[in-house]
């Protein structure tokens, strides 16, 4: 089996086309997932839906990969002088900046009293500061909110008001 991001136009694979391996060179990727490829021995389009079906390539063309946003780039790194120290592996995890939460609590103080989630998301997308391809961001919020509440208990930065509402807890 051959991993989606690692899938190349123009090159041959062999593949699962109706319960049997045949060779398909891959054409072009599907706007609804998968990629069109051309069975070679029978010459007919095929639309491979996964990369399930793919079990090996069959030779490589060198070709582009067919989801370049999946494969980041590589990156050249400093080779190391024979005296220096060996350096540490670099860190894995991406600098982000303030949370959805960190952000949500300062817009509930900016603008004080109670706020529903969808208000809250419409101020924390005003900063700048936070963006959202989601579909619904402010139910994200809402669980987000009362997870921290059941969790944290008094020591939560928020409290529920009232059904959909909730305040920044005041400090005692």
């Amino acid at each position: 089996m051959i991993k989606t991001c690692n899938v190349k136009l123009g090159a041959t694979y062999r593949a699962k086309v109706t319960n049997k391996l045949a060779d398909v060179r891959i054409d072009t990727v599907n706007a609804a997932g998968g990629w069109d490829a051309t069975n070679l021995a029978t010459q007919k389009k095929i639309r491979i839906k996964s990369g399930r079906r793919l079990r090996e390539l069959v030779e490589d063309t060198g070709t582009t990969t067919a989801t370049p946003e999946a494969t980041p780039p590589p990156v050249e790194e400093p080779v190391a002088e024979a005296a220096e120290t060996p350096q540490a592996a670099p860190s894995r995890t991406k600098s982000r900046g303030a949370s959805l939460l960190d952000l949500a609590s300062a817009a509930m103080v900016e603008n004080g009293g109670q706020m529903k989630c969808g208000e809250i998301i419409e101020c924390v997308k005003a900063t700048g500061k936070w963006s959202c391809e989601g579909k619904t961001p402010a139910a994200t919020l809402h669980s987000a909110l009362m997870r921290e509440i059941k969790t944290k208990g008094e020591q939560s930065r928020f409290e529920k008001v009232c059904r959909g509402h909730f305040q920044a807890r005041k400090e005692a």
